[in-house]
């Protein structure tokens, strides 16, 4: 019974899906942890003194299938050389920066730390395309809270065009990010052997930059269409009500 449980315990971590990047870090820290605590049960006198009688009784299949069926050992050995990827993986600073170039610096250190780990752990690629993934939803979440639709919509156009701006190389830092973990990821599956998997991300922010596309078209069409009437008008006072009175229309 405890070689079935602790087996089902270390086949848990090879099947769980990869959820939140946040989600996926703390999962495999925690089954480190768990891990560890699983070994200290096994050293307390109850197990031990167990392991005794059986041997005492000759029942050494019994006592030699505990050390090596349980695949303890093996699973202790990869949640260790997955925590090479986890521990200091800067999620946490994508999911609390408090400006657009502050978010791109987050996403520039997670996608530096996550290329860096790649190559010398074996975190499986398979498990590292939806892990891209989460990033890309929780980059697309803090745009959300840093970014309002309505703000945008009533900022001077001088405003509006300095946060498209830092939006924009927002996207360029993605992609080229992208570029570079599709090349690690590649390198990386062929010095492994592994069997061959596309390397393809699904942007889970694209709706958002495409609607921060269309506002910005909007928004700079609309800038132009008012100058224009502004010079045609004139500055005076005539022209400035009339050009009042196309704005409000």
């Amino acid at each position: 019974d405890w070689i079935r449980q602790i087996r089902e315990f270390t086949k848990q971590a090879d099947e769980r899906p990869v959820g939140s990047a946040t989600q996926e870090k703390n999962f495999w820290l925690a089954t480190e942890s768990a891990i560890e605590s699983v070994e200290e049960q096994l050293a307390g006198p109850g197990v031990q003194l167990t392991m005794k009688i059986l041997e005492k009784a000759k029942r050494h299949s019994v006592t030699a299938s505990f050390q090596s069926d349980t695949g303890l050992k093996e699973a202790k050995d990869r949640v260790q050389r997955y925590n090479q990827l986890f521990h200091g993986f800067p999620i946490e600073e994508v999911l609390n920066a408090t400006s657009v170039e502050k978010l791109q610096e987050a996403l520039n250190q997670v996608f530096t730390h996550l290329n860096k780990k790649l190559r010398i752990c074996p975190y499986p690629i398979k498990r590292a395309l939806p892990l891209v993934e989460a990033i890309s939803a929780d980059l697309d979440a803090r745009i959300h809270k840093l970014i309002h639709g309505r703000s945008l919509m009533q900022m001077s156009f001088e405003d509006f065009q300095k946060i498209i701006i830092s939006v924009n190389n927002l996207w360029e830092c993605w992609d080229d990010n992208i570029k570079e973990f599709t090349n690690v990821a590649r390198e990386v599956t062929r010095r492994r052997n592994d069997k061959f998997i596309p390397i393809k991300i699904q942007k889970k922010h694209d709706k958002t930059q495409d609607r921060l596309e269309f506002i910005d078209t909007f928004r700079t069409n609309h800038e132009q269409l008012q100058r224009t009437i502004g010079n045609v008008l004139g500055p005076e006072d005539d022209g400035a009500e009339a050009l009042d009175g196309a704005n409000a229309s």
